[in-house]
């Protein structure tokens, strides 16, 4: 008797590759379309997190540098996407997840070939109003005037002492009397005396000579004027034969603040009484008045030389979006990509009127030169750790000391920043123009007194990667420039990290 043959194990295999096939088509599915949409998700994520790890780092060392902190400031980055995160919900299985992507943090990586170089024509060197740089004149003594047509930083009253010491209580004081005022009212009145005094606790009634300086001055109190005054002693015991310097600005700004009420132009007139005659305990007086900086400067031109201005940066090893680099450099944070790059955060260059004179241009420049260099590639967590160094600043807000300042950018080591560079350029203009109200019309070819005090200009040839913002003010321009250096270090938090050189 034959056996029949049966089919049902056929058809239970065969189900089961139905089974497999579908599984297979699934999951390939889900790998081909779920986890790079994930995967995409999460390093657009990781993206704006870096985005903002950058702006708080900026802000970091904006704050370490103005508060002039001798420390160090340690800012985190995470290099990459979270693997704690990174995982599909089709099966809890490595295959079924995104890739977690990496990323190098490094100091004056690739694009620390961007150059920086400042110019200012007719330029003053030196800030300090006492240098010999400065502007001064010299009022005569003796019944002259002098005009002044602004704010000057110091009249001092040179007062040369007789040759011998006062021997007689009666002599009679020499002085010289100063007076400045306007048209409408008078500002303020100072005299100077050399006063013969007698020390009567001493037995033989020693006679010794005192500067004393008695000044009295106008001041608006509510609607009134009323008068105020003070008596100074400038020198007790004044040495026979010897300069004594009063600083008339000084004794009035400290002892009434009255900056706001003194207005300009003014007239010094000077009168002596009683200087250089026989037996008089003064025998001159200069007065000598000196200024910051004027509107009418020396042919001269500062040069910050060129210098390498360095960066902090990061660049994305992404497996699923596009590769995006974030830049430091100068203060300003920037973004480049194969399709572009554009400015997030614009540089420290601020452009704007002179508070002291709205006819001044005012541009305020922070050079943060990034010093260093370091690398470390991770999926996780580093630091950079970051220390400042202010160098004292060149300029004072309220004087004029430039014609053309001119800010030059080379990124011919570095071009995929160039376009950047340009856009950061007219942003800071348009921000001048917006916030400041300093007259800009973008793409004009010349400077006009009135209507534009900004010029941006780009490379025009192919293999000219220069950035140029220009400023001219009506009257000039003041130029505030601060060097700040940044020394910067990455290191890694945790292993899985490689640290570069």
């Amino acid at each position: 008797m034959v056996a029949s043959q049966s089919d049902g194990a056929v058809s239970e295999i065969i189900g089961f590759i139905l089974i497999l096939a579908i599984i297979a088509i699934v999951a390939s599915l889900y790998l081909t379309y779920v986890v790079p949409s994930q995967g995409r998700d999460l390093e657009i994520t990781h993206m704006a997190l870096i985005q903002n790890e950058f702006l708080d780092y900026t802000t970091s060392v904006d704050s370490l540098w103005i508060n002039e902190q001798n420390v160090t400031i340690i800012n985190p980055f995470i290099l990459g996407t979270n693997p704690g995160i990174s995982q599909g919900s089709f099966l809890n299985l490595p295959l079924f997840q995104p890739l977690p992507s990496s990323g190098t943090m490094s100091v004056n990586g690739p694009n620390g070939g961007t150059t920086v170089q400042v110019d200012a024509t007719q330029y003053r060197n030196g800030v300090s109003p006492d240098q010999g740089s400065s502007d001064y004149s010299i009022i005569p003594v003796g019944g002259g005037n002098f005009p002044l047509a602004t704010s000057p930083n110091h009249i001092y009253a040179i007062i040369t002492t007789g040759t011998t010491r006062a021997t007689n209580p009666t002599v009679v004081p020499s002085k010289s009397i100063v007076s400045l005022y306007n048209s409408t009212k008078n500002s303020w009145n100072i005299t100077i005396s050399a006063v013969p005094k007698v020390d009567y606790t001493n037995s033989g009634k020693n006679v010794t000579t005192d500067i004393i300086v008695n000044s009295s001055v106008q001041k608006l109190i509510g609607n009134q004027m009323y008068p105020v005054s003070r008596e100074t002693t400038i020198k007790s015991d004044a040495d026979p034969n010897t300069n004594y310097t009063v600083d008339m600005i000084d004794i009035i700004d400290q002892a009434y603040n009255l900056d706001a009420n003194i207005t300009y132009p003014q007239v010094v007139n000077t009168l002596s009484q009683n200087v250089g005659q026989s037996g008089s305990l003064i025998s001159n007086v200069n007065m000598r008045v000196e200024y910051g900086y004027g509107p009418k400067a020396p042919s001269s031109t500062m040069i910050v030389p060129i210098h390498q201005a360095g960066s902090l940066e990061y660049q994305s090893q992404n497996n699923y979006w596009i590769q995006q680099n974030y830049i430091y450099q100068m203060g300003g944070v920037f973004v480049s990509q194969s399709d572009g790059a554009v400015t997030k955060i614009p540089p420290a260059i601020v452009i704007s009127r002179s508070q002291a004179d709205p006819t001044v241009a005012l541009v305020q420049i922070t050079d943060f030169t990034v010093n260093g260099k370091s690398s470390v590639s991770s999926t996780g967590l580093v630091h950079a750790d970051t220390a400042s160094q202010v160098s004292d600043g060149r300029g004072i807000p309220q004087y004029t000391n430039a014609g053309v300042v001119t800010i030059t950018v080379n990124n011919a080591n570095n071009q995929g920043l160039a376009p950047a560079w340009n856009i950061a350029m007219d942003r800071i203009s348009l921000i001048a123009q917006n916030t400041g109200g300093v007259p800009y019309i973008p793409g004009a070819a010349g400077f006009d007194p009135v209507n534009n005090w900004i010029l941006v200009t780009y490379g025009t040839s192919s293999n000219n990667y220069n950035t140029t913002l220009q400023v001219q003010g009506q009257s000039g321009v003041t130029l505030m420039y601060t060097p700040v250096s940044l020394n910067v270090y990455v290191e890694p938090e945790a292993s899985g990290s490689q640290a570069g050189h």
